[in-house]
């Protein structure tokens, strides 16, 4: 079978009058977007399929919950860099986080509908350890089932 898939990621420095950048020049404030879809052709096995739910795609449901041959996703973030009082010596920046996701699987293009879209919503804490290295704790509860995850790198 054939697999291909489209990942979109951009983040935007949000900055008005009651923002200014921190001490370490980031922003205080900022949004992050993320669109993906997949599609699949030929005989696919059903354990192949392309899958929503988990840390990555569509937090707030069980890893691989929605499967079929094809999906499409959306998400965005906004990002809050934290600042805590220097008495608590924490020894990176913090960030916390709230999103918003939607997707959805299908069986071919040919039949794909907005109707059936699942969506999520959540907070999360972001543990900046170095401009690589970032440690994500998500709480995130969809229309039936909610989630808590530990992940390493940013879901958007």
């Amino acid at each position: 079978f054939v697999q291909a898939n489209l990942d979109y990621r951009s983040y935007f420095p949000i900055r008005y009058s009651g923002f200014a950048p921190t001490e370490n020049g980031t922003e205080q404030l900022g949004l992050a977007l993320r669109g993906y879809t997949g599609t699949q052709l030929g005989t696919v096995p059903f354990y192949q399929y392309l899958s929503l739910g988990g840390a990555e795609r569509l937090r707030g449901y069980a890893e691989g919950r929605f499967r079929d041959r094809s999906f499409l996703g959306l998400g965005f973030e906004v990002r809050k860099d934290l600042t805590l009082p220097a008495e608590w010596q924490v020894p990176w920046p913090l960030q916390a986080a709230y999103f918003v996701d939607a997707g959805k699987v299908y069986g071919s293009w040919l039949g794909f509908t907005f109707d059936d879209l699942h969506a999520s919503q959540g907070l999360g804490l972001r543990i900046l350890l170095n401009p690589e290295t970032v440690v994500r704790i998500d709480y995130a509860f969809g229309e039936d089932e909610q989630a808590l995850y530990l992940a390493f790198g940013q879901a958007i």
